[in-house]
């Protein structure tokens, strides 16, 4: 089960740096007092949460049983909607203009972001 491996891996990564002094926590009872942008932070602004669809994912593919693909989509659209309507805007409330910075630098799931650097800067460098 390399995804679910993985996933715990990446999980753990990302409850570390979560945990780390003046971070935060992972209770919802004690949200984070600064903007965690290091580590997993870097390359996702959910990486706890892609985790655990990695670690269902991994077991899904591992047992063949459909339950458990729907649990995945299940549990993503949750993830995805506590997200969008809860955790985004409570940040954009709370972090002001270093959140609107992050937001514009990471994907919300993993991926790529453009650096911002349009054509047209990127032909004024080359001068």
């Amino acid at each position: 089960m390399p995804c679910s491996s993985s996933g715990s891996c990446y999980s753990s990564g990302a409850s570390a740096i979560s945990t780390s002094p003046d971070a935060g926590t992972l209770a919802p009872w004690a949200p984070p007092k600064h903007l965690v942008t290091v580590g997993l932070y870097r390359v996702s602004r959910n990486p706890m949460y892609v985790a655990v669809c990695i670690i269902v994912l991994g077991f899904a593919v591992a047992s063949r049983a459909t339950a458990l693909w729907v649990y995945l989509g299940v549990v993503a659209l949750a993830f995805h909607l506590r997200v969008v309507t809860y955790e985004e805007p409570w940040l954009a409330r709370t972090f002001g203009a270093e959140w609107l910075a992050y937001r514009s630098r990471v994907p919300r799931w993993f991926g790529r972001r453009s650096t911002g650097v349009t054509a047209t800067h990127a032909a004024s460098f080359e001068r």
